[in-house]
């Protein structure tokens, strides 16, 4: 065999190695190309339901003025009091209402003793 001969064999070998590596490449590249195209379409969606439920700063200023803002959030501490006296009065009525079912348990008890019904 020739110097030329082994040469071009090199060669050959040389490149058939870089084509394998090359048709890796390509698989690879695929894949991040499919990648790609799923987090294009994941962002395109993400865009879409920003699109439908974005809150803009002038939304907001049409919805409620600062005086209907205060005049809610009054309304809304007069109406949490209101329940934490309701709770409170509900609080005491429960103490209550347990110290009159022990007294009458009591009551019984003394009445049963008399009577000897236990």
């Amino acid at each position: 065999m020739s110097e030329n001969d082994m040469t071009t064999n090199q060669l050959a070998e040389r490149f058939d190695g870089l084509s394998g590596k090359v048709e890796h490449l390509e698989v690879k590249v695929d894949g991040l190309s499919d990648k790609f195209d799923n987090l294009s379409n994941r962002f395109d969606e993400l865009m879409d339901f920003l699109k439908e439920n974005m809150v803009f700063r002038s939304d907001l200023e049409n919805f409620m003025t600062k005086e209907e803002g205060r005049n809610l959030e009054h309304r809304i501490q007069i109406g949490l009091d209101q329940i934490i006296k309701m709770q409170q009065k509900f609080d005491v009525e429960l103490v209550s209402s347990v110290g009159r079912s022990i007294r009458l348990e009591d009551r019984v008890e003394i009445i049963e003793k008399k009577f000897e019904l236990v």
